[in-house]
């Protein structure tokens, strides 16, 4: 009768090959987020320090921002202007462990001007002032590049 044989090194041979490859994927996938998030916050600083314009050219060009204007800038994102530079350097980034792998990151602006959040209103708009949703935008960029990233860590893991 012929004899089957399991030999149990290579089982452990694989074990061992695809825990470095989980390793790998790891350290590649939080790689992948760190850089994401980096530039999702240098997306925003970008588009939240324009300097193109002052307030007195704004209020030269009547408001384009006001209620019923249409702004200045085209395109994926909002651009917030430069006054004082404080929405500019409000930027703050954060990362947190919730459990054991789930990464999470925050972005967020802190910036005020009279007690009032100067992000939330430059995002939400005013009764006198358009809506200008930046952070929608980056959201929606950052999703993107992340599933991106993600792949291309997977597909350098899996063909090391």
């Amino acid at each position: 009768m012929p004899k089957i044989r399991i030999d149990a090194s290579d089982v452990d041979r694989g074990v061992r090959e695809n825990a470095k490859r989980m390793t790998g994927l790891q350290h590649e996938s939080f790689k992948a987020f760190r850089g994401t998030c980096r530039r999702a916050k240098n997306l925003a600083s970008r588009y939240s320090g324009a300097t193109d314009h002052s307030l007195a050219e704004l209020r030269r060009m009547g408001h384009p921002y006001r209620r019923g204007g249409r702004g200045l800038h085209t395109g994926a994102f909002p651009t917030w202007h430069v006054q004082s530079g404080g929405l500019f350097m409000g930027w703050q980034y954060r990362e947190f462990m919730a459990g054991d792998f789930m990464v999470h990151a925050e972005l967020s602006n802190s910036a005020t001007v009279s007690n009032w959040n100067l992000a939330q209103l430059l995002e939400h708009g005013t009764q006198r002032m358009i809506a200008r949703p930046l952070t929608g935008s980056v959201r929606t960029w950052a999703e993107t590049a992340l599933r991106e990233a993600l792949d291309a860590a997977v597909q350098k893991v899996l063909h090391t």
